[in-house]
Formats: C-alpha cells, structure tokens, sequence
C-alpha cells in the first residue's frame, strides 16, 4: 500500500500477488496441515531445478568466470540434494516431491474468490509480458528502436491498489483468527463490510466510465 499511494504501482502489483501467493499456501495449511510435508518438499526439486539452471547458464559461457562452479561440482550438489530428498521422503512418508502449483493451493485453501479475482489481476504485470512495457516505453522519433524504457512512479491512481491491500489485511486476519478460535474484533468486522462497499462502487464506476467509451 505504501508503494501504491507513492506512485510506484507495478511494484505494488507485485508485492500484493506475492502476499497472495503466500495467502493461499497459509491457508491451504490451516485447512489441511498434512500438506505441510509436501509444502517442505518442494525445496528438493526447485534446487535440483536451479542446478540445471546453472549448468545451461555457464554452458554458454567460455571461459567460464572465476570461482564459477565446475561440472564436477554441479554434480556433486545434484547428488547431495537427491540424497537429502531420499531422507526426507523417508522421514516423512512422502511418495513423490514435487513443487506444487498454486491451483493446487488454491483449492486446498478454498480460496476460489481472490484467485479468480486479485490474483488474476495483479497478475500481467508481474510477468512482464511485452504488453506490460508498451506504457514505459518511449520510441525514437525515426522509429528505429527505443529513446528509453522508464520505471518509476506513474500518474494513475492508487486507490484500488490500496483498497485491495487493505481488503487483503483484513481478510487474512479473519481467517487466521478462525483457525486458531480466536474472536475478531466487531471493528474489524465493520471494516472488511466497509471495504467490500467500497471496492464494489470503485469498480462499479470503473465499469460505467468503460461502458461510456465503449457507447
């Protein structure tokens, strides 16, 4: 939120589809801990992924830079990391360790609302398609090539940004608060119903301006 009221709104998206990341794997975990050891798991396969990811890299690289890890020394952390696998699934009864995706979260969860919803919106721009660049981009006038890419703070308004934050806060503390049989505060109540309202009539007027142009 406060990257959004400074201006800098990319950067804002990015931090609110993070937070919702991490919402739908809290959430799935308050509804099923069992998931916990797969949550944990993950970890194998995404460093036997980045050894891969290392040895591509430097693969195009000759000479390789100094101090940069040999082929010997990429397999040698590839092996220690499946013998760590092996005693984790044998720890912890695991069949199969794999990264799971977000749906897979999302529908542990139950958090249907903010994926289909925030999460989806915030999402484009975090992954930085060419789409995303047409607004930062400042073309040369002959057309040959570009003058400048910016980054920074921009004109649009923060507002639904911070409502979404705000909405975000307020949703996670309900059901946290839940899951440990704790009662929130009616002025926490009182809140959620007021950004709800306000949310809805922020996009009702976004929608009616997007019709208008449309007539």
């Amino acid at each position: 939120m406060t990257l959004a009221a400074s201006g800098f709104l990319i950067e804002a998206d990015i931090v609110f589809r993070s937070n919702l990341e991490a919402l739908f794997r809290l959430a799935a975990l308050v509804e099923e801990p069992k998931l916990l050891s797969r949550y944990l798991g993950e970890d194998y396969p995404r460093r036997r992924r980045a050894m891969g990811d290392l040895r591509e890299l430097l693969s195009g690289i000759d000479p390789r830079p100094p101090g940069a890890p040999s082929d010997c020394d990429i397999d040698n952390a590839i092996r220690e990391i499946e013998q760590e696998a092996k005693e984790f699934q044998d720890t912890h009864d695991v069949a199969k360790l794999r990264e799971v995706k977000t749906w897979d979260w999302v529908v542990a969860g139950g958090q249907f609302d903010f994926f289909f919803g925030k999460y989806l919106m915030h999402s484009n721009v975090v992954h930085h398609a060419a789409r995303d660049l047409e607004r930062r981009i400042d073309v040369r006038e002959d057309g040959q090539g570009l003058k400048a890419i910016y980054m920074g703070i921009e004109q649009e308004s923060p507002v639904e940004i911070v409502l979404d934050g705000l909405l975000l806060l307020a949703r996670c503390i309900d059901k946290f608060a839940k899951a440990v049989d704790e009662e929130v505060s009616d002025a926490l109540r009182e809140a959620r119903a007021e950004l709800d309202k306000r949310f809805d009539v922020e996009h009702a007027v976004r929608g009616d301006h997007a019709d208008r142009a449309c007539t």
